[in-house]
């Protein structure tokens, strides 16, 4: 190609991808291999098959694969993309889907959003699964977390954060004056980043808080706009709960703030509290990450009931 072509474009090949990946693994039925050594077969022909076509344009492989089908059948399709193309693609394909959002109204916002595109598109948006991204901060009291955090924002460097967010917008040094104003700046360089659902919430956050330049470039250094919840174990539970239980997430992914630390520091103490309100689970029923993934929430929705 000589260039990128559109992002509509983009998608609409997506599609196309999808789709061919979908019925590539679908061309081996379950019985198909049979493993009969006497009779020097390996496989069932008549159960291995090839792409279906679909209208009149060829299909980008007819297939089929040369590997039998794994014991879940497919991998779990995941997904991140907030733009309206974006949300339809997820609508249509997503099984897991990864979502930046800085309030709980937008989170609820968007998972209604992909909720009702899903039912649209013919299929059934509890098969879907919303994860947010969150960041905690998590000490043994609400004062050490708040500690860290002050650690953390210690060490930012003015001029590299600056230069980070410049990368991210594309903008010159010349258009990044710290004490000015986060929005002009978003609006003068909107489209820079390539992700139109990001630069939706980079400006209404920006908005929201009156941001200077300084201060949005510090906020997406510590945090590229995730929500933080600074807290002990408990406090830090209770956000997450809170989050869930107003149907604003059916999960989430934690983005550590240091590696390792902040990983173990959750694990240790943020799951057993979880854990604790029958929030999480305590043990896998499946080996196989699909099953795993068929609404994480069950064991909670079990135990609301």
């Amino acid at each position: 190609m000589a260039g990128i072509p559109p992002k509509a474009e983009r998608y609409d090949h997506a599609d196309d991808v999808v789709q061919t990946v979908l019925d590539l693994w679908d061309g081996w039925d379950p019985d198909a291999l049979t493993l009969d050594a006497a009779a020097r077969q390996f496989a069932d022909p008549a159960k291995v098959s090839r792409v279906p076509r679909r209208g009149t344009a060829d299909p980008l492989s007819r297939g089929p694969l040369t590997l039998p089908r794994s014991p879940q059948g497919r991998p779990v399709l995941m997904q991140a993309g907030s733009s309206d193309r974006g949300l339809e693609f997820a609508a249509r394909w997503a099984e897991v889907v990864f979502a930046v959002a800085d309030t709980a109204e937008t989170m609820r916002a968007q998972r209604q959003e992909l909720r009702s595109r899903a039912t649209a598109a013919g299929r059934d948006p509890d098969d879907l699964v919303f994860l947010p991204a969150v960041q905690p901060i998590v000490g043994a009291t609400r004062r050490r977390a708040q500690d860290t955090l002050a650690s953390l924002v210690a060490e930012l460097d003015e001029a590299e954060v600056l230069a980070k967010l410049g990368r991210l917008l594309h903008a010159g040094p010349d258009e990044l004056d710290p004490s000015g104003s986060a929005e002009e700046l978003l609006l003068r360089r909107r489209g820079a980043t390539g992700s139109e659902g990001f630069e939706r919430m980079l400006l209404a956050t920006a908005r929201r808080e009156h941001l200077s330049v300084r201060d949005l470039a510090t906020l997406q250094a510590l945090s590229q706009l995730h929500p933080q919840p600074v807290d002990s174990p408990e406090g830090v539970a209770d956000f997450l709960c809170e989050l869930y239980e107003s149907e604003a997430a059916d999960g989430f992914v934690i983005m550590p703030a240091l590696y390792q630390s902040s990983l173990e520091e959750f694990v240790n103490g943020v799951v057993p509290a979880l854990q604790r309100r029958g929030r999480f689970r305590t043990s896998y029923g499946s080996p196989l990450l699909s099953e795993r993934f068929q609404r994480t929430s069950e064991c909670a929705d079990r135990q609301r009931s």
